[in-house]
């Protein structure tokens, strides 16, 4: 048996993504069990960096030049801290938590958690989150091929993921301004994975996207890592999906109808969109605001072209100047994203990334 991850930004296919392998016989993958195990080890690695003033900053935005590999064995995780999350997860008012992974993995968790250790390593706590969600689903081991997950946000722990035994990435990438819209622009009252009143700042996004695509191009020739391209899927899915098949030695097929295995409801694709239009983010060229797309394409410049994503503006002198004056207008951003780094354009904050 393998690990199997999809990682990817929001509104990237990434759930889509994990719909299509889920309902494959051989593969059991849910859907975000345990954000908060890889934002410890994030904060743990800052910590042991000593990188001063970004504890409890999003996740997926740093790039971490080296990391050795024995931080997946390090006990810094306690024990009671752990049970205090699932507990508090367990016990969470917003129950669409559990449409994306059902209650009774955290209540088989818990249980095994109680049984270990005071001190836990980040590689320890993986395994055990793998062997749960075996348990709580049910499924015939000697019938799987793949047990894992995908989450968001993974991008600055990739490389260490990769040296994890056994374990393969799914790493999903979308033009960061289609990203933006569908994120920010989306009038899906349906959608209960946010509030579609409230924003999340332009330069978050862009830093969150160029991470990303900057990640995948270092990571492309690892054999246990396949960048797979959200437009390239919706648009070459049978190409795609033959390129999926091969990574991972199963063949995969779109089924019509797809299976939440959370609560066996039918799921409905493309959250991001609406009614109408299934693929909602490609409206970002005539109803996102000029400056928005000038910082995405600003902050990600180099690596959009190496994705084809072809950028509005060429004329870097116009660029600069429409980047310069922007001012992200924080009535509408979420509480906690209000940040002064997320508000103006500022140079010295984008380039600090590389750590």
């Amino acid at each position: 048996m393998k690990i199997l991850i999809i990682n990817g930004n929001y509104r990237s296919g990434t759930t889509w993504l994990q719909k299509i392998l889920d309902n494959n016989k051989k593969i059991i993958i849910c859907s975000q069990p345990f954000f908060e195990l890889f934002k410890l080890f994030e904060n743990y690695i800052i910590k042991t960096h000593k990188i001063a003033g970004i504890i409890d900053f999003p996740s997926g935005i740093l790039s971490f030049k080296k990391l050795p590999t024995t931080l997946l064995y390090d006990k810094f995780i306690k024990k009671k801290h752990l049970i205090d999350i699932i507990n508090q997860i367990i016990t969470s008012k917003d129950k669409e938590r559990f449409n994306h992974t059902n209650l009774k993995f955290y209540k088989f968790f818990k249980k095994k958690i109680l049984k270990k250790n005071n001190f836990l390593s980040f590689s320890e706590v993986l395994n055990y989150i793998v062997e749960t969600i075996i348990i709580y689903r049910g499924e015939d081991l000697n019938k799987i091929s793949y047990v894992g997950f995908k989450e968001g946000y993974l991008t600055s722990l990739l490389p260490l993921l990769l040296k994890v035994k056994n374990c393969k990435i799914i790493n999903m990438i979308r033009d960061p301004r289609e990203i933006a819209y569908s994120r920010n622009y989306s009038k899906n009252s349906d959608l209960k994975d946010f509030d579609i009143r409230t924003k999340h700042p332009t330069i978050m996004i862009g830093l969150l996207c160029k991470n990303n695509m900057q990640m995948s191009e270092k990571l492309k020739k690892n054999k246990k890592f396949l960048l797979v391209n959200f437009n390239k899927l919706i648009l070459k899915k049978k190409i795609e999906i033959k390129k999926i098949s091969k990574f991972l030695n199963i063949e995969i097929k779109i089924k019509k109808t797809l299976i939440n295995k959370e609560n066996n409801k039918i799921w409905s694709a493309n959250t991001g969109g609406n009614k109408k239009n299934g693929n909602y983010g490609v409206n970002w060229k005539t109803n996102m605001k000029n400056y928005e797309i000038a910082v995405i394409e600003k902050i990600c410049d180099k690596y959009m072209l190496k994705n084809n994503y072809k950028k509005i503006y060429k004329d870097k002198n116009e660029l600069n100047k429409i980047v310069s004056n922007f001012s992200e207008n924080t009535n509408y951003l979420k509480k906690w994203s209000k940040k002064k780094y997320f508000i103006n354009y500022d140079n010295k904050f984008i380039n600090k990334f590389k750590i």
